[in-house]
């Protein structure tokens, strides 16, 4: 059910803005430089073909897409080579040294400081233009990897008494692989959710789908894992 617009959105708010800059003047010069017959043909179809008709395609048939863009990663390649010729560009119109310097660093700048900012959840990156990680939570996903059971895990390990279960939302082996050997983890099953309440001493539950706002909401929150104004996880005591 998602609209077709939906890949072209994720690409234009998960790269860092300096790219999608690039890349607008590189594809205006590609095709401009195409119209001058200053691009050998053979070159232009490829490049052409290897992004745009992938993304047509992508447009019209609208397959299922979960987990952001990951499964179409073979479409970034030609983003990059636009962008490199847009730097060129670019980087041609300036005659100093100390300016050239400057356009890189205002190019590579706000990757490297959403690197440090989000470590260990940098693929967790949206740039401004949507308001950065914040304006993209409950939106878009976030942790769809549950990167964050990891701290949800060590946390319980230090608090949990001996041979307690702790109940899992989503992928269990996450936690099971970090987890004290003498913890019990299982799994949430719809079916068997009440037993598995009832026999549950803790939860770890992910914000993906908003889990977190409805799935034993009235019991207490001891710990979440909050990173740029999202919420990735939360772990939970059962009465």
């Amino acid at each position: 059910n998602l609209p077709a617009i939906y890949l072209p959105t994720l690409i234009s708010i998960q790269f860092t803005i300096p790219a999608l800059i690039l890349f607008v003047v590189g594809v205006t010069v590609f095709l401009f430089k195409r119209y001058q017959n200053e691009l050998d043909k053979t070159l232009f179809f490829i490049i052409a073909t290897w992004f745009f008709l992938p993304l047509l395609a992508i447009l019209i048939v609208k397959p299922t897409i979960y987990d952001n863009f990951r499964h179409f990663l073979f479409i970034t390649p030609p983003i990059f080579l636009f962008a490199g010729l847009g730097f060129k560009f670019i980087s041609s119109k300036i005659n100093k040294k100390t300016h050239s310097f400057l356009l890189i660093l205002a190019i590579l700048l706000p990757g490297i400081i959403a690197i440090i900012n989000l470590h260990p959840y940098q693929y967790i990156y949206y740039n401004g233009f949507i308001g950065g990680v914040e304006g993209a939570f409950r939106r878009f996903e976030t942790d769809y990897w549950y990167t964050s059971y990891y701290e949800c895990t060590s946390y319980i390990n230090q608090v949990s008494s001996k041979n307690d279960t702790i109940l899992v939302y989503g992928p269990s082996h996450i936690v099971e692989y970090y987890a004290r050997k003498d913890l019990t983890i299982i799994q949430y099953n719809k079916k068997h959710a009440e037993s598995q309440f009832e026999e549950s001493d803790y939860a770890i539950i992910s914000s993906r789908g908003n889990k977190d706002l409805y799935l034993l909401a009235d019991e207490q929150t001891i710990y979440t894992i909050e990173e740029s104004g999202a919420t990735l996880a939360v772990v939970r005591k059962l009465k």
